[in-house]
């Protein structure tokens, strides 16, 4: 199934051939990648990713 990045602006998906992982499982590690994608109010679905690009 494919997967498309949850990073604002970004149209990258793992069918276009960008490797796609899921949010991190690990509490801290996880809020340190919400923050990253600087969302505001926003929580990752169980089947958000974020693909390989720095943003």
């Amino acid at each position: 199934m494919p997967s498309r990045c949850s990073a604002p602006r970004c149209t990258n998906s793992n069918k276009d051939g960008y490797c796609c992982v899921t949010f991190a499982q690990d509490p801290e590690l996880r809020r340190k990648w919400i923050d990253a994608v600087r969302i505001t109010d926003w929580e990752p679905s169980k089947t958000a990713v974020l693909c390989e690009v720095k943003h």
